[in-house]
């Protein structure tokens, strides 16, 4: 609905999505070294900050090609935190828990946040347009204060197996 008040075409949507399914995909396939060097603290604060970045400008309807750019974020604001997610699962929950320990955050830590955002972002949408994307760079922006915990706790299991 945004993107269409901006004028964009339902096709032109539709491949900025794609856009940032596939850079997702691409970090996930690709991102190995990278996933390896940040661990947990660094990725959330790259996911953190990338929010920030992505959704402010989202909320002031740029030009289409800064919108793409932007959409390539994708794989920082998801892709990035769900590594960091899956990483501290991987270092601290035991092998033959980790598929019930993966369940639990898929329903409690990602299932109801979500759903809570898209209703809070809905209303908040209805009543200021796209200045809604805000609430989320500020949410994601909150996510910061997690790092140096997070840090502090992954700092000495940095040689614990990958995801």
């Amino acid at each position: 609905m945004f993107w269409r008040s901006q004028g964009l075409s339902d096709t032109v949507i539709g491949l900025l999505i794609a856009e940032g399914i596939i850079a997702e995909i691409l970090l996930f396939a690709r991102g190995r070294r990278l996933v390896e060097r940040l661990g947990p603290a660094g990725l959330t604060a790259c996911a953190a900050g990338a929010s920030v970045v992505r959704w402010t400008v989202t909320a002031f309807a740029p030009p289409l090609p800064v919108l793409a750019v932007v959409q390539l974020l994708h794989a920082a604001t998801f892709a990035m935190q769900h590594l960091s997610a899956m990483l501290v699962l991987s270092r601290f929950v035991p092998a033959e828990l980790a598929a019930t320990a993966q369940a639990l955050h898929a329903a409690v830590g990602y299932g109801p946040p979500t759903g809570l955002m898209m209703l809070l972002s809905g209303w908040l949408y209805a009543r200021h347009g796209g200045l809604a994307f805000l609430a989320m760079a500020v949410v994601g922006g909150a996510a910061l204060a997690l790092v140096g915990p997070l840090a502090r706790e992954t700092a000495s299991d940095r040689g614990r197996a990958m995801v």
